[in-house]
């Protein structure tokens, strides 16, 4: 694109179409790529990144198709966020930037409220029959799942077993990130069987990206043993939504942070455990 543009002297803007073929579809774009490629564009001065055309597998299901363009939408938002890095902020307006992408949480967790009802009613007869309330999960999402189970005996007055809070790494991952223990599918069914996790309980796996092995882990071991499986994700359609019987995936959009899921997706979540 550099090299025709200075050959050919363009004044215009060009449409620049990213054709996303198959593989790529399976294994995802990443914002970083796309966003080099709009500065590549507009290194120039007269070229502009207008547009993407994303084409999905041949082969894919009416339910792939729609959470491909899902994500690619996904994708081009988190790219042009990355756009307010580009502006120089003063703190102000550095806060209000991010108090104003944090009111769009509210109305995400909103839309999947349906959901969180089914939840509850699921979490309440499990209970009511003297199961557990079992959460799964890694980094923020496992701090998240912990914290609930923590503050619900001296919110709810539960007994202290009664909501119990697992997160990848151990206790020691709450305060002190344990690398590579998201990444161990094992690990999932290892805590579960470590807690002797039952048929009787409920398990809530938290999972930002809904991706994480460590959570996928936990989620099939407890299929495994007919109890059901509550997922708490932001990212519709993902593998650990596909293995819930309940899934929740509120969307509150890009994070101010690329990369981010302490933030809105954070929040988000929280919210759902709210």
């Amino acid at each position: 694109i550099e090299a025709a543009a200075q050959r050919l002297d363009l004044v215009q803007d060009i449409l620049i179409e990213i054709n996303i073929g198959a593989e790529a579809s399976k294994s995802g774009v990443s914002p970083e790529a796309l966003w080099e490629l709009t500065d590549a564009a507009e290194a120039r001065g007269h070229l502009r990144l207008r547009g993407l055309m994303a084409i999905p597998p041949a082969d894919a299901t009416e339910d792939e198709t729609r959470a491909f363009f899902a994500r690619m939408r996904q994708l081009l938002e988190e790219a042009r966020t990355r756009g307010y890095a580009r502006a120089q902020l003063d703190t102000l307006s550095m806060v209000q930037l991010i108090n104003r992408e944090d009111q769009k949480v509210a109305g995400a967790v909103e839309k999947v409220l349906p959901q969180v009802a089914k939840a509850v009613d699921a979490i309440c007869a499990t209970m009511s029959e003297g199961g557990r309330l079992v959460y799964s999960g890694c980094g923020t999402s496992g701090r998240l799942g912990v914290l609930d189970a923590v503050e619900c005996p001296p919110t709810f007055g539960t007994d202290p077993g009664q909501v119990v809070g697992l997160i990848a790494g151990g206790p020691g991952a709450f305060v002190k990130a344990v690398e590579g223990a998201e990444d161990d599918f094992d690990l999932g069914r290892a805590d579960l069987e470590d807690i002797g996790f039952a048929r009787k309980d409920i398990l809530v796996g938290i999972a930002a990206s809904g991706r994480t092995p460590y959570v996928r882990g936990a989620m099939e071991y407890a299929r495994s043993l007919g109890t059901p499986v509550v997922a708490v994700t932001c990212c519709p359609g993902s593998p650990v939504d596909r293995l819930a019987d309940i899934a929740i995936a509120p969307t509150p959009g890009p994070e101010v942070i690329t990369g981010s899921t302490r933030l809105k997706s954070g929040t988000a979540q929280k919210m759902v455990l709210n």
